[in-house]
C-alpha cells in the first residue's frame, strides 16, 4: 500500500474560514505510483478537504479521503513540486484510498479550477518566512 505509516490528527481550537483545522501527530507519507515519495512531518496543520459547505457539494465532496487531503495540503504548503503534479498526486491517492471514481474525478476538478488561490496563498506565506530569516 503505498501509505506509509498511520494518519493519526488532533483537533486544533483554531479554525480557517470556519472550517476546523487538525494536526498530525507522528510523520505520515504516500508513495506515487511512479515512485516519488511524499513526507508529511509530525505537527502539520490541515484543514483536510477544503470543498464547499453548500449541502449537495459537502455531501458528494466534502469530508471524504483524508489521507489523500492530507497529503494534498502538504504538497501545497511546502511547493516542492509544480501545482499540476501536487494536484495528480492527490487524485492518485483519492484512488489509493478507495474513493468513488466520479467523486475523485469532481473533487480534482475543482482544486484544478479553485487552488491556485490556496497555492499563490502558501507561496506568499513562504515568501514572507523566508524573506524573515534572512
Amino acid at each position: 500500500m503505498p501509505f506509509v505509516g498511520d494518519l493519526h490528527l488532533v483537533l486544533v481550537n483554531e479554525t480557517y474560514d470556519g472550517r476546523p483545522l487538525y494536526r498530525t501527530e507522528a510523520n505520515f507519507g504516500y508513495t506515487t505510483n511512479a515512485g516519488y515519495e511524499v513526507v508529511v512531518l509530525a505537527g502539520f496543520t490541515t484543514d483536510l478537504l477544503s470543498a464547499p459547505r453548500l449541502p449537495f457539494i459537502f455531501w458528494a465532496l466534502g469530508d471524504a479521503a483524508p489521507k489523500a487531503s492530507v497529503i494534498h495540503d502538504w504538497l501545497y504548503q511546502v511547493q516542492n513540486i509544480a501545482r499540476p503534479e501536487a494536484d495528480g498526486i492527490f487524485l492518485e491517492a483519492m484512488a489509493e484510498e478507495g474513493m468513488w471514481w466520479w467523486r475523485r474525478r469532481l473533487i480534482w476538478m475543482g482544486v484544478r479550477i479553485g487552488g491556485g488561490i490556496r497555492w499563490e496563498e502558501a507561496a506568499m506565506k513562504r515568501s514572507i518566512i523566508n524573506r524573515e530569516l534572512l
